[in-house]
């Protein structure tokens, strides 16, 4: 069981994050400069610097125990600035279109949004692989079984959206058509459920081993300050009175 961040993801993560930071400040300045064609992309870019910056100070190692969490949110502030800030394009770049353009005082942003997405990616992936390597062996062998067990939904969603599958489809009888896509959607409901169960776990169990690195850092005692039994002072023994009701010392 690892405790501690990778020295090469937080470095990694720190020169993505810097690099997105500086990014940022040229962001903010062409966003108040184009303001009046894109009057949100300075608000964007100023929550993207922020972000950067705390991504930086833990990259830094001035974060300890949560680096994994301040990559994921630097990381999902990244894709979702991104993605606000030029949705028409990013729209069309999942539909696969060419040719697309989004500009902001005169500069395509194309270039832009695309290393913005691939950064928030690898901060995101980061994350994942810094819990996962708290309990690899684990964590790994669930990780596999999810990934296995997605590939099917992935291929068979690629063959029908992008391969030649929407048109055979198209071409068979209704009924068939609604045969087949009732089956289709159990077995694909089906892996879906198991790939992710096991996803989940498998950062569920690197987290747990998380939570026990931090549960069992060695903790500073204090010496009680109050004496011992054996150092406490002897109490002076008194015989039980006599019959004139004075006491007997039992050292007398």
């Amino acid at each position: 069981m690892t405790c501690e961040c990778p020295k090469p993801a937080r470095l990694l993560s720190l020169v993505i994050c810097a690099a997105t930071a500086l990014s940022a400040v040229g962001g903010v300045v062409l966003g108040i400069v184009a303001r009046s064609s894109d009057p949100f992309l300075w608000a964007f870019e100023s929550v993207v610097l922020i972000s950067s910056a705390g991504g930086v100070w833990a990259g830094l190692g001035k974060i300890r125990g949560a680096e994994a969490m301040a990559m994921f949110c630097t990381g999902g502030v990244v894709f979702v600035a991104a993605v606000l800030s030029a949705p028409a394009l990013v729209t069309g770049l999942l539909q696969g279109g060419t040719g697309l353009s989004a500009q902001a005082g005169g500069i395509n942003l194309v270039p832009w949004v695309l290393v913005r997405l691939l950064a928030a990616a690898a901060l995101i992936s980061l994350s994942g692989l810094v819990i996962l390597l708290r309990s690899p062996r684990k964590s790994g062998a669930l990780l596999l079984i999810g990934i296995l067990t997605s590939t099917p939904v992935i291929a068979l969603g690629a063959f029908v959206w992008l391969g030649p599958g929407r048109s055979a489809f198209a071409s068979l009888d209704p009924a068939i058509q609604v045969f087949l896509a009732s089956i289709g959607f159990i077995v694909i409901a089906a892996l879906i459920a198991v790939s992710g169960h096991h996803v989940i776990r498998a950062f569920e169990i690197g987290i747990e081993a998380n939570a026990n690195c931090a549960s069992t850092q060695p903790v500073r005692s204090e010496q009680s300050s109050t004496a011992t039994p054996a150092n406490k002072p002897r109490a002076p023994l008194t015989a039980p009175p006599d019959t004139s009701g004075k006491p007997v010392h039992a050292d007398s």
